[in-house]
């Protein structure tokens, strides 16, 4: 239990001792007066106070004079004083403060002020004798968060390693970071970066409990040291992962984190302290660079991949050198009038040794260790020089594309060296196309906005890369001086039969077109898919459709037979009858797409009734077969939403026999062409298709003739 505090009052005005004091014992202290400084000093001794409460102007000796004395003795100077002078007697405060006061409050004293601010006094004097008479130090503990520093933490650790072997038991070791605190410190600054350390250090000592120590090691690293087995040390670390869902509330922001967690066990990883943080340190790194935000133990292999890794950063020194980078070239289409009208420059290194090593590989590591600038420099000089040769070849202006990592903005180099690729190649600044990512405006997006601004004055063009995959905004991408929309290849994958892909692809080109941004398809591999893009206004296509990334001799060789795409071909090759077939029968949907295919008849499929809508907004869908195992009365909202929405579609359905009654006042209100009642044969089914496709046709001709009229 807490002792009473100690405060001693000195004034030679007993009225305003007698306040003081009354007022001091009402809040629960122990309080001893004087009227004089002699006798102040004399008392102290004895009574040895927590804090003195102290009157400058006194006979004999004055205020001062006690505080220089009290301050200059070893013993005594850590008793807080508190002086009271006249008000706006500035003179006196900074001279009582300057020999060592830590306090002074002006008369008529205000009670409310007083007491706050000896309760303050108290508890920092609290801490401090603390940490005196417990033997530590300051040095043990972290300024910013007031967690034990990397210091404190290895003695706990080495005698925790000790006890667990001693006991033959386990430990767990968690390294702690956030990949958020970078962006945040780019963006709103250090001082906001120190409040999101300070935030996560509270929220971790929250959920840290009896056999858990908690630490600060520096450079945004926590450490817990947690007693149990790693079925243990797992669930734990899921209550860290946990308290990361919530956002922190920083100057009245919200702001989202994420955790990455590696973990190291003892003794199985290690019993030494040091091997054992870099053993967590392996295993956190591996979470980082999968972008994982999850927790990840220590397993061997890591040790192997992270020798590797160093081998490869020490070959890539060696590769800029030597000459061992090579760029291949990707055609762009522009859908236009199908000719190759662009190139992305992408690298490839072959390695003397290891042969062709994959840029997933080496770039990550060109990252971390800085020798992305370089290569960049590399690369834009090669294909600049390259597109120039292109130009006095051909007779042809090819634009390149070179991708720019965020770690070029975050230079500052990279306006500077554009200028020296343009400058050495002779190439003009329309012809250079520089790619980046979402992810980049993240970082300080003022700033990013300042160098693309800058470059797009040079006259470079401009593309986001892979759109759709980061963190861009609408707010952001009206703001943005560029001139391209890349959309990503994850949604032009599949994007015949996956809805949710069309409507996002849709919505892209339409939204690009709006802010007057040209746009590329990424990884087009399929006629279908081209043909859809063409549908719906895409600018550009990129993907093994056309070509896979060329060597520049077979390049060169692509651009001198004048190769396009045929667009009237292409686009003849897209059948004017779309069929939707919404059922959860895989024979069914089987059977009656191989037949309505061999009746060249472009086949969609949806399994539930939204991705039905999905694709009746997406694509021009003539006819609707649906079949069900349901109730049909489940269904009727959705068939009266389509016959609403999408009058023109022709609805056949299939289901029980029990159902009849409810399919037949369908049919005769209108709201279905036809109906079939199981078991029914696919060619019935495919010939009742055929017919409302040319039902349709002949709706869609009377609709011409009634224009015209």
């Amino acid at each position: 239990m807490d002792s009473v505090a100690k405060i001693l009052v000195v004034d030679d005005d007993a009225f305003n001792r007698e306040i003081l004091s009354n007022l001091l014992i009402e809040q629960g202290y122990d309080v001893l007066c004087r009227d004089s400084g002699d006798s102040a000093l004399a008392v102290v001794t004895g009574y040895e106070p927590d804090l003195i409460l102290l009157d400058i102007i006194m006979p004999g000796i004055d205020g001062f004079e006690v505080t220089r004395r009290l301050k200059s003795d070893d013993k005594w100077m850590h008793i807080p004083i508190v002086l009271q002078t006249a008000l706006n007697d500035r003179k006196s405060c900074i001279k009582g403060l300057s020999l060592g006061a830590e306090d002074y409050i002006t008369k008529p004293i205000d009670p409310l002020e007083l007491t706050a601010r000896i309760s303050n006094l108290l508890r920092l004097k609290k801490v401090s004798d603390f940490l005196k008479y417990n033997n530590q130090v300051l040095t043990e503990f972290d300024n910013l968060t007031g967690l034990p520093n990397r210091s404190l933490f290895f003695r706990r650790l080495k005698r925790n390693l000790k006890n667990c072997l001693a006991k033959q038991q386990q430990l767990g070791l968690i390294l702690l970071t956030s990949s958020d605190l970078d962006p945040v410190n780019r963006t709103h600054g250090s001082s906001m970066a120190d409040l999101l350390l300070k935030g996560i250090a509270q929220r971790l000592q929250k959920i840290s409990y009896a056999n858990s120590f908690l630490s600060y090691i520096g450079n945004g690293l926590f450490t817990i040291i947690v007693e149990g087995n790693k079925q243990h040390i797992q669930q734990f670390s899921q209550l860290i992962l946990l308290a990361f869902d919530k956002p922190l509330i920083l100057l009245n922001q919200e702001i989202f984190v994420k955790g990455d967690l590696g973990i190291a066990m003892a003794p199985d990883d290690s019993t030494d302290a040091e091997t054992l943080l870099r053993r967590a340190e392996i295993a956190l790194n591996s979470v980082k660079q999968q972008a994982l935000h999850q927790e990840l133990f220590f397993v061997p292999a890591m040790d192997a991949q992270l020798a590797q890794a160093y081998s490869l950063e020490q070959d890539l020194h060696r590769a800029i050198n030597h000459q061992e980078f090579i760029l291949n070239y990707q055609p762009k289409v522009d859908l236009h009038d199908g000719s190759v009208s662009s190139a992305e420059s992408l690298i490839r290194w072959l390695h003397p040794t290891l042969g062709l090593v994959s840029p997933a590989k080496f770039i990550p590591i060109a990252e971390s260790s800085g020798l992305i600038l370089p290569i960049t420099r590399w690369v834009l000089n090669e294909a600049c020089m390259q597109a120039m040769h292109w130009q006095l070849e051909f007779s042809r202006p090819i634009k390149v594309a070179v991708n720019i990592s965020g770690t070029h903005f975050q230079s500052g180099d990279i306006l500077s060296d554009v200028q020296q690729a343009l400058s050495n190649s002779g190439l003009a600044p329309h012809l250079l196309e520089l790619e980046i990512t979402e992810n980049i405006m993240m970082d300080d997006f003022n700033a990013v906005l300042t160098t693309l601004e800058q470059l797009s004055e040079l006259g470079v063009l401009l593309s986001i890369d892979d759109f759709g995959t980061g963190y861009s905004s609408l707010k952001y991408l009206q703001h943005l001086p560029v001139n391209r929309i890349k959309i990503d290849q994850s949604f032009v994958k599949n994007i015949i039969n996956n809805a949710g892909n069309a409507v996002i692809t849709k919505s892209v080109i339409a939204m690009s077109h709006q802010f007057g941004f040209s746009v590329v398809a990424e990884g087009v591999e399929t006629s279908d898919e081209l043909n859809f893009l063409l549908q719906i206004g895409c600018d550009t296509i990129q993907g093994y459709y056309f070509s896979k990334p060329l060597p520049v001799e077979k390049f060169d060789c692509l651009l001198a037979s004048n190769r396009s795409l045929t667009l009237s071909s292409t686009a003849a090759q897209t059948s004017n009858k779309t069929l939707l077939i919404l059922c959860n029968n895989d024979d069914w949907v089987q059977s009656l797409s191989s037949v309505a295919r061999s009746l060249h008849i472009k086949v969609l499929v949806a399994k539930t009734d939204k991705e039905a809508m999905q694709l009746l907004n997406v694509y021009d869908i003539q006819v609707l077969f649906m079949a069900t195992n349901e109730h049909v009365n489940l269904w009727t909202n959705t068939i009266t939403q389509i016959r609403q929405m999408y009058p023109h579609v022709m609805l056949l359905v299939m289901s029980e026999r029990s159902e009849y009654d409810t399919l037949s006042a369908l049919n005769h209100r209108g709201d279905i062409l036809k109906f079939y009642l199981t078991p029914c044969d696919s060619e019935k089914v495919i010939r009742g298709v055929c017919d409302a496709f040319e039902l349709n046709k002949m709706m869609g001709l009377n609709q011409m003739i009634k224009v015209v009229n």
